[in-house]
């Protein structure tokens, strides 16, 4: 998977976070608030973000609670794993072992208030605040209208070291909403990341999300918001790991970012979805398109029907079936062949 920036910055740092004294406006008021609410951390939790300006789109879940309890985070643009200590009074990024790394929520939310802690850079220490920017904000997501949400802002000053070759500055924007969590990030350095292909002002917002005691999306949802697989699902299926991740909302048209041994169907079409995820021996192939004609046809010549599937027994072997108005069809990499079939009660419960 292509790294984030910040969580090459974030998970080698070991920081010590101290609280500074909150300063709050004349007539601000204080959200009281359960920070488990702001940030949802139960297994199966999922979303899908939308990235300008590379106009890409990648997925983020939570794949397990580890033995401390700590939510495991993990997204198609993460080279690692994250982990999440999430508490009724604040969240915490944290080490394998507990410690805690960076403050993701802090009380109080109250416009102005602020929390100061250093993380360490290369020889040097970045020197970070948290503070509150707004609060009682709504927003619509995934057709869903959300109210009680608060934004904040990141600043840390970063010396030279570490991956970063000068001294720089980065500002992160973001905002939670109660039962969905963070919903939009923007992220700028200053001075410009010298790194190509890596935008130095860049946004994620969130357009859609199958999360525990969240909305249920409309039916009106598009295939492509509906399906949200993450790389720990294959890595369930198959074993092994998920080396990148391709998500195209349409297989033949839009921002199509490549694949090392990628190909597109010949039948492909401007409506089908298509998530690729690149394995070890070649990629996991997930398509879907709105039902329209036969199954079997577009599952491919040499069918067979099997436990509600249609497989399809020549080269390449497929698993098709149909789930709410929409046909899938699963292209295995060579290894997997044998379990492909395993993430068919996933894939069906994400088109509901």
């Amino acid at each position: 998977m292509k790294p984030s920036f910040m969580v090459l910055v974030t998970l080698a740092v070991a920081s010590a976070c101290t609280r500074a004294p909150g300063r709050a406006r004349s007539g601000d008021t204080t959200m009281a608030i359960d920070v488990r609410t702001y940030l949802p951390a139960s297994p199966g939790d999922r979303w899908r973000v939308h990235n300008e300006p590379t106009d890409t789109f990648d997925h983020y879940g939570i794949s397990a609670i580890d033995a401390l309890g700590h939510a495991v985070m993990h997204g198609t643009d993460h080279a690692t794993i994250d982990l999440y200590d999430v508490r009724a009074t604040a969240a915490f990024l944290v080490s394998p072992e507990g410690r805690a790394l960076v403050p993701v929520i802090a009380l109080p939310i109250r416009r102005g208030s602020e929390t100061a802690y250093t993380v360490p850079q290369g020889s040097g220490v970045g020197r970070c605040t948290l503070s509150v920017t707004a609060t009682e904000e709504s927003r619509t997501i995934a057709g869903s209208r959300f109210a009680h949400c608060f934004s904040q802002q990141r600043v840390c000053a970063m010396p030279a070291g570490g991956g970063l070759p000068i001294a720089t500055t980065i500002t992160e924007d973001e905002t939670y909403c109660p039962t969905v969590g963070r919903v939009f990030r923007r992220f700028r350095s200053e001075p410009p990341l010298p790194f190509p292909g890596v935008p130095s002002d860049r946004r994620s917002t969130v357009v859609s999300f199958h999360v525990r005691g969240a909305p249920v999306l409309p039916p009106t949802t598009p295939i492509a918001d509906r399906l949200i697989v993450v790389p720990s699902d294959l890595a369930a299926v198959c074993g092994g790991a998920v080396a990148s991740t391709v998500l195209y909302r349409s297989a033949t048209a839009g921002t199509r970012p490549p694949m090392s041994g990628l190909v597109i169907a010949s039948d492909a079409s401007e409506a089908d979805v298509l998530l690729g995820f690149a394995m070890t021996d070649g990629p996991f192939v997930i398509e879907a398109r709105p039902s329209a004609g036969e199954l079997a046809a577009y599952v491919g010549a040499d069918t067979r029907p099997s436990n509600g599937l249609v497989i399809r027994n020549a080269p390449p072997l497929r698993v098709g079936f149909s789930e709410a108005s929409v046909f899938v069809r699963v292209t295995p990499n060579p290894s997997c062949t044998e379990r492909a079939s395993r993430i068919e009660p996933l894939l069906r419960s994400l088109l509901h």
